[in-house]
């Protein structure tokens, strides 16, 4: 647990390691609670307090670096350090990117929407990824989130299904930012935070869901059917739908 006096340069130059690590503020005071960079392996930066309780260390996210400033998480780290009995609670608390994609897809089901079921295969996908976590506040999610996550899927030749993920996703953060912000509910708590739809900066891939009057190549054929042999999870599509591929496949129907 290395201690340096943090700047926004220093916080840049950190370097991803095999796990993820910590970066203290230095500070003259041994045993109370201080900010910190939590560097993982992907090269995410969160900023985060640490506290101690009963000498126990407890830790608080404060916000992903560079969408969250130094200078701003300063501030957050202060606030919390002035509620000496419970820092967490002198945080606002808001809804984690898990509750966000739960809360939409119980409304889905809500309103009878049949198609829910994909929508939670592609965000159990985005769950899964490297760039983000469930625990992480929804609010703290930004185009470069969505960018890295969805260029996954544009590496492994599905660029379909990153639109498909997309579209799914600035559902999602619509229905958020909408809850958040609807007159209606204008005495009712703050649930997520969101202030912007962070998909909404972030193109779809052009020409990707166009149908072409061809025939697929050998070459294409291959990966086509090497992508259906993947773990169903992994595969950008229903279930039901790669099997009825499988089937038309192989019985040239």
């Amino acid at each position: 647990m290395a201690s340096t006096l943090l700047t926004d340069s220093k916080i840049r130059g950190l370097k991803p390691k095999n796990s993820a690590y910590y970066t203290w503020q230095a500070a003259a005071t041994r045993g109370t609670g201080r900010l910190g960079v939590k560097t993982y392996p992907s090269g995410r930066k969160t900023f985060v307090y640490r506290y101690f309780v009963s000498g126990k260390e407890k830790f608080i996210g404060l916000g992903d670096f560079p969408a969250l400033t130094l200078s701003d998480a300063t501030e957050k780290a202060r606030t919390a350090a002035a509620s000496i009995s419970d820092p967490a609670k002198a945080l606002v608390e808001h809804a984690s990117l898990k509750k966000l994609f739960d809360d939409y897809i119980a409304d889905q089901k809500a309103r009878g929407k049949r198609s829910y079921d994909k929508t939670q295969n592609r965000i159990n996908q985005v769950l899964a990824s490297p760039h983000v976590t469930p625990e992480m506040p929804a609010k703290d999610v930004t185009p470069d989130h969505i960018k890295r996550i969805l260029s996954e899927f544009i590496a492994r030749d599905a660029r379909a299904g990153a639109n498909k993920v997309r579209s799914n996703l600035h559902a999602i953060f619509n229905f958020g930012l909408f809850a958040d912000n609807d007159p209606a509910n204008i005495d009712k708590k703050t649930v997520y935070g969101l202030d912007r739809n962070p998909v909404a900066a972030v193109p779809s891939q052009r020409g990707a869901d166009k149908a072409l009057d061809r025939f697929l190549s050998w070459d294409e054929l291959f990966t086509l059917l090497a992508v259906l042999s993947r773990p169903a999870e992994t595969i950008p599509m229903h279930p039901d739908f790669v099997q009825l591929l499988l089937c038309c496949l192989h019985t040239a129907g």
